[in-house]
Parts: structure tokens; sequence; C-alpha cells
């Protein structure tokens, strides 16, 4: 049975300006995140021991263990299959392949929108929609070529890496589905 999380709010989660006059919603997460600046939701999942989270606004969607119609493909294919939604065949893709966390053991489905299509993502856990200052998160430990991993966040003794929504979009449609990664 799908279950699906409350819709984010529309409004910024902070309603002051980012001081040239432009509503911190309008900002982009990413530029908002490098800036350090103001309060963000977002959605924390997991793939295997390690937590990930992103902007909350990108997600359309959670489900709980829909049926994927398995798509056979190479090893290192981020591609794990094809999920039938609303009458819309959406792809989806394996988080944990596609962060270098191995493959996720897929208990749960997020389906995030891009530009002009959906996509999902295939990942083991959804733990919650967390409230997140953003002048806590830290530069991401390692220079990163592929734009996924934005910073990372320390709860304690527990790790989270804040990625970027939109990235992790782009990334799925520009990688091959199939044959070498």
């Amino acid at each position: 049975m799908p279950a699906t999380l409350p819709p984010p709010s529309d409004r910024a989660t902070d309603a002051a300006s980012d001081g040239a006059g432009v509503a911190p919603s309008l900002v982009r997460f990413r530029d908002r995140v490098r800036a350090r600046s103001g309060m963000a939701e977002l959605l924390a999942f997991r793939v295997g021991a390690e937590r990930y989270a992103f902007d909350v606004r990108a997600l359309d969607e959670a489900l709980d263990a829909p049926p994927i119609d398995r798509v056979a493909a190479h090893e290192t294919s981020i591609l794990a299959g094809l999920l039938r939604l609303s009458g819309v065949t959406i792809p989806v893709f394996d988080a944990g392949r596609l962060l270098g966390a191995g493959a996720s053991q897929g208990g749960q489905v997020l389906v995030l929108r891009g530009a002009s299509r959906r996509m999902a993502l295939l990942v083991d856990d959804v733990d919650d929609v967390v409230a997140l200052d953003l002048g806590g998160v830290r530069p991401p430990p390692f220079e990163a070529s592929d734009d996924l991993l934005l910073g990372v966040v320390w709860d304690g003794a527990s790790l989270t890496s804040i990625l970027d929504a939109r990235a992790i979009v782009s990334a799925c449609q520009q990688r091959p589905t199939g044959g070498s990664a």
C-alpha cells in the first residue's frame, strides 16, 4: 500500500530575505547551502548504514514497497527497474549505486520531479522530514566532481550527507542505464 508523505509547504521556512530582497524560497537550494544561510526542510533517507537528505520540495511522494518491474541490466547499472504510477511509467534508479554506497536493498521509493518528467530512487528506508539550520552544514570532506554532495551535517555521532536533488535527477538522466558505468 503506497504511503505518501504530506506535501511540503510552498512558503520558505525562514521569512527573512537574503539581504538582496530575494525570498529564500526563490534562491536555489544549492546556493543556500553554499551560503550556509537560513533554514530548510529536508527529507532524510538511508541506503545501508549511510544517511542522506535533500530538499523536501523536490519530492513528489514516498512509496512503501511499490511493485517494481525489474529490468535486466549490468551489475553496475543504476537503473533498478520501472514503476507504473497513475498510468505513467517512471524509471527507478538505485540510490546506493548512484551514491557509491553499494546496491540498495530497496524497501522504499522516492519519486522526484525533474524539469520535464518524474523519476524515482530506490532507497532502504525513509527517516523523516527534518528542519535544518543551513549554518551548521560543513563542506564535503572531499571534492565531488558530480555535484551531488553539497555538504555534511553531524548530529552527535551520526553523519548526514546533504544532496542536491536537481543533480540527482540530472545524474540519473545522463548516466548509462545498462552496460558499463
